[in-house]
């Protein structure tokens, strides 16, 4: 396999376990996006409120696509948005009991997933496979 290749693949995994996890959401009616859970777990590890504009970097956003998405993440009771007390254009991010229960569930359950995509393969290859990722990263670095 030639190194073209190998991004290549790596692409169609990150599109496979995409699906995989919305593909099983579905299954399990759970009504949540991976990028719903990715803001879910972001905001429940921080351990307190997160500026929206924040999350929007970090999830490589823009403010009206982050907006959208925090509104329907807040009407589906996940998220609580509340203004800053020191700057009205700042909006904080904290999830509810039903965001924090989710949250829960989403640590368990990636234990579940991470468990199945690894089935079969050593803890030499996992080295081997974080190696190169951490090398890719460091290459992406220098662009």
């Amino acid at each position: 396999m030639d190194k073209k290749s190998l991004i290549h693949e790596i692409k169609v995994i990150d599109g496979d376990i995409f699906r995989a996890i919305c593909n099983r959401y579905k299954r399990m009616n759970v009504d949540i996006t991976p990028m719903h859970a990715k803001i879910i777990m972001t905001i429940y590890k921080s351990r307190e409120p997160l500026c929206q504009k924040d999350l929007e970097v970090s999830m490589s956003c823009n403010k009206s696509t982050m907006s959208s998405i925090v509104s329907t993440m807040e009407k589906n009771g996940l998220v609580h948005r509340h203004t800053s007390e020191q700057d009205s254009r700042i909006n904080y991010l904290v999830l509810t009991e039903k965001g924090l229960d989710m949250a829960e569930f989403l640590k368990k359950d990636r234990k579940l997933m991470d468990s199945v995509m690894l089935d079969g393969i050593s803890d030499e290859e996992c080295i081997v496979f974080s190696q190169i990722v951490d090398k890719i990263r460091k290459n992406l670095e220098r662009i």
